[in-house]
């Protein structure tokens, strides 16, 4: 049975990973830094393991459309993915010519809301210029 509070091949779990990062905080500083800038992603932390999760209330769970295919992925992937997108957001807000202005989604502190004013004001604009 795949104990799925730890995902991944490794079987390495978040809690084994907050105690060592407490206990050892350079290494994993220095780690992920020199994966970050060198942009290397371990080939051995891309590799999911699959497992099949049955859906709830099904009425006939020998059909194949009562089950849900899932792939587990290693934390420590996880952990290198999260930190590259934190710093992609990060940068994305403070550069000015890196996206677009009117770019909203996938963007931090952009809404719906946002989206609606740009459009609003893009047809208030072509209005005015007929």
């Amino acid at each position: 049975m795949i104990d799925v509070t730890a995902p991944g091949e490794d079987r390495i779990n978040w809690r084994i990973i907050r105690e060592a990062h407490a206990a050892i905080p350079n290494v994993f500083y220095k780690v992920y830094k020199a994966l970050f800038h060198s942009g290397y992603h371990p080939a051995a932390w891309k590799t999911p393991i699959g497992i099949v999760l049955p859906k709830r209330n099904k009425p006939d769970y020998s059909r194949p459309k009562a089950y849900r295919p899932i792939s587990l992925l290693p934390y420590l992937s996880k952990l290198l993915e999260k930190l590259f997108a934190n710093r992609l957001a990060y940068l994305a807000n403070v550069e000015p010519d890196l996206l677009e202005s009117s770019q909203i989604g996938g963007r931090k502190q952009r809404s719906a809301t946002d989206a609606a004013l740009l459009l609003q004001h893009y047809i208030e604009r072509h209005r005015q210029e007929k």
